[in-house]
């Protein structure tokens, strides 16, 4: 519903003082309908993963905004009898800069990706960068005031290497109780899971 308004907000925006009202409304409207399409086809026909829809609303919504300027315009739109000539200058305009910023971006994100790399850490990707940029377990952590609070020390415990260990003679291990921060646990998964360990119970404490 949020990525419905923004969508109808992004998309007024290029011809907010071009259009009449009648026509916002009715831009505003297909924006809302565009943005379900884009999202899915972003998401699950292109498997590219766009958090919040960001890319549909401000690239695919902000870009049918700007053609919409032709079209709707109240001086010079295709559909208000103006002609053809403001609709292929919208669409001129989107296309250079669409063409300048795929160039220039390839350059300068080639640039920063050879110089300081463009990829978190594996650690802080296992964590989640909701813990490692916000001290929050995910983004919609922590909106409601607790009565446990966190204080940061900086401490980051070391990196514990994954050791093997095979039992001797009739001794066998059957049971590990593991206390560790929640932020570490699909870590802890993945250490486990590489000795062979699948199947585990855990309680929130």
């Amino acid at each position: 519903m949020l990525n419905g308004v923004l969508a109808g907000l992004v998309a007024i925006t290029a011809g907010c003082d071009a259009v009449s009202q009648a026509s916002a409304v009715i831009i505003g409207l297909l924006a809302e309908i565009l943005i379900v399409i884009s999202v899915e086809f972003i998401d699950q026909k292109l498997k590219v993963d766009d958090p919040v829809g960001a890319v549909s609303v401000h690239g695919v919504c902000g870009t049918f905004g700007i053609i919409c300027t032709g079209l709707f315009a109240i001086e010079g739109g295709l559909l208000t009898g103006g002609g053809t000539d403001l609709t292929i200058t919208q669409i001129t305009g989107v296309v250079t800069v669409a063409i300048y910023v795929g160039i220039a971006m390839t350059i300068i994100f080639g640039i920063l990706d050879k110089i300081i790399g463009l990829r978190v850490l594996e650690t802080e990707e296992i964590a989640g960068l909701d813990m490692e940029e916000h001290g929050l377990l995910s983004s919609y952590a922590d909106f409601m005031p607790t009565a446990v609070t966190h204080v940061d020390t900086g401490y980051k415990a070391p990196a514990v290497p994954v050791v093997k260990v095979k039992s001797k003679g009739a001794v066998k291990m059957t049971k590990v109780v593991i206390i560790t921060s929640q932020n570490r646990f699909e870590a802890l998964k993945t250490a486990l899971d590489k000795l062979g360990i699948t199947g585990m119970t855990v309680t929130k404490v």
